[in-house]
């Protein structure tokens, strides 16, 4: 990739909790155990990984105004992604709560995600030129509809999409034609075909 291109990511950024026990989860109850809190959502973690491989990073996303945004904040400007076209509102920060069984295996689970909503077909149109002038726009699931319609009507640039979960990947049904690559998972995929295997939603 040519150094003066970026890759654009266009999604959530969320801290993640997650509590797990240490011996077998008791319903109903206080079990003892660890909790531990980590930077997280769809979006962040593609512009990290992308970061990893050295790629330019522009990613437009949604922080709160609160301490987790601080340290969202923090840790995404350590890993090199350029914040500058971030939308900063005075909402929650977007948080993602998860209890995991003693093996890990997550159980229960609730997601706060509405600070993403900040990231509306206004504020996009303020930033096509931005995502125009990337090599490859990234968006995922976490985006509402018309934001999802947005992008796919104004960007220029391919479109590659996360669809984050079988619910979410509704929100794109309508703009798979004009997708350059779409990445779900085999639960995402066979939701969205109305298939009962992974190889029939292919």
């Amino acid at each position: 990739m040519n150094t003066q291109q970026y890759v654009a990511v266009v999604g959530a950024v969320n801290m993640d909790i997650c509590g797990t026990p240490f011996t077998k989860l008791i319903n109903r109850d206080s079990n003892p155990g660890t909790v531990r809190h980590n930077p997280g959502g769809v979006g962040r973690n593609i512009a990290h990984n992308l970061r990893l491989m050295g790629v330019p990073v522009k990613f437009l996303t949604a922080f709160g105004n609160d301490i987790y945004a601080n340290e969202l904040r923090t840790s995404c400007a350590e890993l090199g992604m350029d914040i500058s076209d971030a939308v900063y509102t005075e909402l929650p920060t977007s948080t993602y709560l998860y209890i995991t069984d003693e093996t890990g295996e997550m159980q229960l689970a609730v997601c706060d995600t509405d600070v993403a909503d900040s990231i509306d077909e206004t504020y996009l149109r303020s930033k096509l030129e931005v995502l125009n002038q990337a090599a490859l726009v990234i968006f995922d699931g976490n985006l509402t509809e018309g934001s999802v319609q947005f992008l796919s009507e104004n960007v220029t640039a391919p479109l590659f999409a996360d669809p984050v979960s079988s619910k979410k990947a509704q929100r794109l049904r309508g703009v798979l034609p004009k997708l350059h690559t779409f990445k779900p998972n085999d639960i995402e995929a066979m939701h969205l075909t109305e298939t009962e295997t992974p190889e029939d939603a292919a």
